[in-house]
């Protein structure tokens, strides 16, 4: 067992060395070789987590933000907000999530590239904003 007593695990995610889980306020990490689990870092409405090239990412409902999170420290960046952001995944230096909406067919899908310096709370919060290849 990686880790017990946790307070309503949500979703995982795992990479070369740890498994990645959210809670309702927490983003926890245990080593996949056994260990203790630690709290990286709290939210307020933690929902879905992806995790690449040594850092974590993580949508947050309530706050209607994405954060990058140091694998290690915990540190954490807005890589982009939305509209109740939820599912997310990352491929190729792009972040992708998606956001809900009050509406039936209100919803989109995000894109915030990891190359982009400095990165921006605006970042992928463009509704029609194309993935790269898609792009000319």
């Amino acid at each position: 067992m990686l880790a017990e007593g946790e307070d309503k695990p949500w979703s995982l995610a795992i990479d070369d060395r740890y498994v990645y889980w959210t809670t309702h306020t927490e983003l926890r990490r245990a080593p996949l070789s056994g260990g203790e689990a630690k709290t990286l870092t709290t939210g307020q409405g933690l929902r879905r987590v992806a995790a690449a090239d040594g850092d974590v990412f993580i949508t947050d409902g309530l706050a209607s933000k994405v954060y990058r999170v140091d694998r290690e420290s915990g540190s954490s960046e807005v890589i982009g907000t939305g509209s109740q952001p939820d599912g997310i995944t990352v491929r190729d230096r792009n972040v992708y999530w998606t956001n809900a909406s009050s509406t039936i067919g209100g919803g989109w899908l995000a894109v915030a590239n990891l190359d982009d310096q400095p990165v921006r709370e605006s970042a992928g919060t463009q509704r029609h904003r194309r993935p790269p290849w898609q792009r000319r």
